[in-house]
């Protein structure tokens, strides 16, 4: 067998190669456990000695986890330090592998899931390499299994502690956050937004730009929930500042991503917004980035749509359609249903809206989505039933808008109060139901959104109308078109 160890790296796999499974079967039966550990070793070996040994990463892993399997089998489970080093290898082998896979799409993150849980498994307890891959195994899985997720970065935050590993500790309660979001959120914006400041001020003299990165891109979804977009846009521009110094395209696109729905809610002109969302769509097809160009995409149909030409905002969504997701975020999921709902609402197809925006409320009751999206669905929901006259459905709708509304959420407070003064109107209770539109409208002021006072506003006049209130909804329908012809919103000015 001594060739074996000095074979040249191009012959390797024929040399340890069998021709036929009953050739396979018959050394399996002949070889003790301590050979065939030495032989996944040496095959190992052979394996990092070749140009390319970091794209071989998992199987140079596979080789020695089996030659620690055979070891520790050859031990009777009780392992030296040379079979505990042979995992520890194979475990830093299988997490480089799982590390390099997540920049490269939505499927090799999937794939990457069981290679990092191998590598969980065989790092040894506590330390900086097992906490990176619990880090890594945790993002491939925030979309598929929330909960394991969350309990990898509570294990990360309780093993840093223990070290004083602060930038481990401090990475992953950046993760969690984000993730809480989406996974059974009972918290608060402003009491969030409070932390992430403290986690940038404590990063800031590190100099450490990926998770500066990482953290300005929350503040500015957070932002985003107290109804700032100006200033969340603001905060997302750091977050790409800074993701560029760390060199992170992937991060760049999720952030990207972000600021163009942020520019979309934003007082922006539409037709700012078209020009932004078109030249990123262009940037990200040549760069192959498929998510950002489906979501550049959604947004040029909803500008399309609020600009008064159909057929060209359902075009744009069916070339979003087509696209398949590279790089999934949480922070925009979702947000591919209210586009739609936006054109079909545009077009008056109140049915395909409903179909559409019922699809979106199960996915989000059941899927990862947050309080925010369901929210927002539902209200859309209630409105587009209001105006097909399904009052009950509607109001079960509202109910459901409201129990999801976050406190300190500006847009989620002034929806559901919205749609629900318009159904309390349809049934004659108007000064309850202007009681509520007022309201209404005073949370819209409080944000950065001209079409959320808008739509506010014209809520107003509706109900105002009903009362028989005509001056004062007058008054309130004028400042509402004022404000959509400022947005150049050519669907809600007429």
């Amino acid at each position: 067998m001594d060739h074996l160890s000095t074979g040249t790296a191009e012959h390797t796999d024929e040399l340890y190669s069998f021709h036929g499974d009953r050739y396979l079967e018959a050394a399996r039966q002949r070889i003790t456990p301590p050979e065939r550990a030495d032989l996944h070793e040496r095959y190992a070996a052979c394996l990092e000695q070749r140009p390319n040994g970091v794209a071989l990463s998992e199987r140079i892993g596979h080789h020695l986890e089996q030659a620690y399997r055979h070891w520790l089998t050859a031990r009777r489970g009780a392992p030296d330090e040379a079979t505990l080093e042979l995992a520890r290898r194979a475990g830093l082998y299988y997490a480089a592998a799982g590390h390099s896979s997540i920049p490269r799409g939505l499927v090799a993150m999937q794939g990457a899931a069981s290679t990092l849980t191998r590598a969980v498994a065989l790092l040894p307890e506590g330390t900086p390499e097992r906490r990176q891959a619990q880090l890594d195994l945790a993002e491939t899985l925030q979309l598929s299994d929330p909960a394991r997720a969350m309990q990898l970065y509570n294990d990360v935050i309780r093993t840093a502690q223990a070290t004083s590993d602060r930038a481990a500790e401090l990475h992953a309660e950046v993760n969690r956050l984000e993730l809480s979001w989406f996974h059974h959120y009972a918290g608060d914006w402003q009491q969030d937004r409070e932390q992430l400041e403290r986690i940038i001020a404590e990063l800031e003299p590190s100099g450490d730009a990926l998770m500066l990165a990482k953290a300005w891109r929350l503040l500015a979804q957070l932002d985003a929930k107290l109804g700032r977009p100006v200033d969340a846009l603001a905060a997302g521009q750091r977050a790409l500042e800074l993701a560029r110094q760390a060199g992170d395209e992937r991060l760049q696109a999720k952030i990207t991503h972000l600021n163009l729905f942020l520019l979309f809610w934003s007082p922006a002109q539409l037709s700012q917004v078209a020009r932004a969302a078109e030249r990123t769509a262009e940037r990200a097809r040549r760069k192959g980035l498929y998510s950002l160009e489906a979501g550049s995409l959604g947004i040029q149909a909803r500008v399309t749509a609020l600009q008064g030409d159909n057929e060209g905002a359902s075009k744009l969504l069916r070339r979003a359609d087509r696209l398949v997701p590279d790089f999934p975020d949480l922070l925009t999921t979702g947000n591919d249903v209210i586009s739609e709902a936006i054109v079909r609402l545009c077009s008056g197809d109140l049915e395909h809206a409903e179909r559409v925006l019922e699809r979106g409320l199960q996915e989000a009751r059941h899927g990862v989505s947050s309080r925010s999206q369901l929210a927002h669905v539902a209200s859309i929901l209630a409105r587009v039933l209001l105006r097909q006259g399904h009052e009950a459905d509607a109001e079960r709708a509202i109910e459901e808008a409201r129990t999801a509304s976050i406190p300190s959420e500006v847009g989620a407070q002034t929806r559901w109060r919205q749609t629900r003064a318009l159904l309390l109107a349809r049934r004659g209770a108007f000064g309850e139901a202007e009681g509520l539109a007022r309201q209404a409208v005073d949370w819209s002021r409080r944000a950065q959104a001209s079409d959320l006072q808008a739509q506010a506003l014209a809520d107003l006049a509706e109900v105002l109308r009903g009362a028989d209130k005509h001056d004062e909804a007058i008054r309130a329908a004028e400042e509402a078109r004022s404000l959509y012809k400022r947005r150049e919103d050519r669907v809600h000015q007429l």
